[in-house]
């Protein structure tokens, strides 16, 4: 039987550092990153979140991510990232409700002062 799972230690393997945000991104695309390899992909976006921040905002931004754009703002948001509050304050006033679910979290994990703004801010609307 064809092996089609990519293991921690083979990725650790393969990639000895962060392959960066726009390989990851590629892995996402892949239509057999699925189960095992694609926590993998998110949980190594979330790991080198804080030192690649932009570049992870940035690609959680661009039109052609938008199917993947999901998993990208799970990394994000578990990475509690403060540099991310104005990105998620810009989702709580977009139209979709999940995103919106993200943002509420994502920004009650950072809980500074502007997070915390934005949030009382959405729920008095």
């Amino acid at each position: 039987m064809k092996k089609t799972q990519t293991t921690w230690d083979e990725w650790h393997q393969r990639h000895r550092r962060f392959p960066g945000v726009d390989y990851c991104v590629e892995r996402l695309k892949h239509r057999n990153t699925k189960g095992e390899l694609l926590n993998l992909v998110i949980n190594v976006l979330e790991a080198s979140a804080a030192e690649y921040a932009e570049d992870l905002l940035d690609a959680a931004d661009k039109p052609d991510n938008g199917n993947i754009r999901r998993f990208l703002l799970m990394a994000i948001e578990n990475a509690a990232l403060e540099i991310a509050v104005p990105f998620w304050a810009q989702i709580l006033s977009g139209p979709d409700d999940e995103e919106r679910m993200y943002a509420e979290r994502a920004l009650a994990l950072i809980d500074t002062k502007d997070a915390r703004r934005f949030l009382w801010e959405s729920r008095s609307q």
